[in-house]
C-alpha cells in the first residue's frame, strides 16, 4: 500500500537525507500575480465597460455627486433655506408703517427712532443689526427720516432768523414751504409736541391748540405796551399783558417766543 510521505515537525520529510539535504518544507510554485489584471487590456474575451473610464482619477472631468444625506434619508434634518430678504424687507416695512400710525392715532410726537424702535419690538427682535440691513433700506423709515430731517433744519432756521415769533407763524410757514394744509399731513404728529418746539417756546403742558397770533400783532402790541411804560421793559411783563389783552389764561397759552426785545 502506498503511503504519503511523513513530515517532520519542523517541516522537513521524515526518512533518509536524500535530495538537497536540507530537509525544510518547500511550498508549490505559483506564477507571479498579474498586476494588469485589474484593468485588462486586449485580453482576448474581454470588453470594458462602455463610457466608463479605466481609471477615473485619472480623468478630470469625472464626476462625483456630494454626499447629501437628507436627499437619501428623508429622515434626516434637512437645513432650513435661508428667508427671502426682499420678503423680510416688505414684513419689517409693514411692522414700520402699523408702528408709524399707531403713533400718529396716539396724538404724539413722531420720530424715525421711535417708530423704528416700535417696530423692532413687534417683531420681536432685539437690533437692526440682526436683521441684516440698514435702517435706511426700509422704505417708509427712509422717507420718515427725510422728512423729520428737512422739518427740524426749517425749524431751526426760521426760529435761528426772528427775534420774536409765533408758533401760529411757524406752522403757515412750515405748511406753506411743504405744500400742505395741515402739519399733521407730514406724517410727524401735532406741532405741539414737536421736541424742537418744546425746545424752543415755553408752552403749558395742558396747551391742545396753537393760539393763533401773528409776529405782526405781537410787534402792534408790543408799541401800545411800550407806550404806557417808558421804563426798561422785561419780556415777561410783556407776555402778561399781552396774555390780558389776547383773553388767554396764561402766557403759555399765547405760544409766543421773544428771544429779545431789541434793545440793551
Amino acid at each position: 500500500m502506498h503511503r504519503p510521505p511523513s513530515y517532520t515537525r519542523s517541516g522537513g520529510r521524515g526518512g533518509g537525507g536524500g535530495g538537497d539535504g536540507g530537509g525544510g518544507f518547500h511550498h508549490p510554485s505559483y506564477p507571479p500575480p498579474n498586476l494588469n489584471f485589474a484593468f485588462p487590456g486586449n485580453i482576448q474575451g474581454h470588453v470594458n465597460p462602455p463610457n466608463l473610464p479605466s481609471n477615473p482619477f485619472q480623468n478630470p472631468s469625472f464626476f462625483q455627486a456630494p454626499f447629501l444625506p437628507y436627499l437619501q434619508n428623508p429622515f434626516f434634518p434637512q437645513p432650513n433655506p435661508s428667508p427671502n430678504p426682499q420678503a423680510l424687507l416688505d414684513r419689517v416695512d409693514d411692522a414700520v408703517s402699523k408702528a408709524h400710525r399707531d403713533l400718529v392715532a396716539a396724538g404724539q410726537s413722531v420720530s424715525a427712532w421711535n417708530v423704528s424702535q416700535a417696530a423692532l419690538l413687534a417683531l420681536k427682535i432685539e437690533s437692526w443689526s440682526a436683521l441684516g440691513f440698514k435702517i435706511q433700506d426700509v422704505p417708509s423709515l427712509h422717507s420718515l427720516i427725510v422728512t423729520e430731517g428737512k422739518i427740524s433744519a426749517f425749524i431751526h432756521c426760521f426760529l435761528g432768523a426772528r427775534r420774536i415769533t409765533s408758533l401760529y407763524d411757524l406752522e403757515v410757514a412750515i405748511c406753506k414751504n411743504e405744500g400742505v394744509e395741515r402739519f399733521e399731513e407730514l406724517g410727524l404728529g401735532p406741532l405741539l409736541r414737536h421736541p424742537l418746539v418744546e425746545h424752543y417756546f415755553s408752552l403749558a403742558s395742558d396747551v391742545t391748540d396753537i393760539f393763533k397770533i401773528t409776529t405782526e400783532e405781537i410787534i402792534d402790541s408790543l408799541k401800545t405796551f411800550m407806550e404806557k411804560h417808558k421804563k426798561t421793559i422785561m419780556v415777561e411783563e410783556f407776555l402778561d399783558f399781552l396774555a390780558e389783552k389776547k383773553l388767554v389764561s396764561s402766557k403759555e397759552k399765547l405760544c409766543v417766543r421773544i428771544q429779545s426785545l431789541g434793545y440793551a
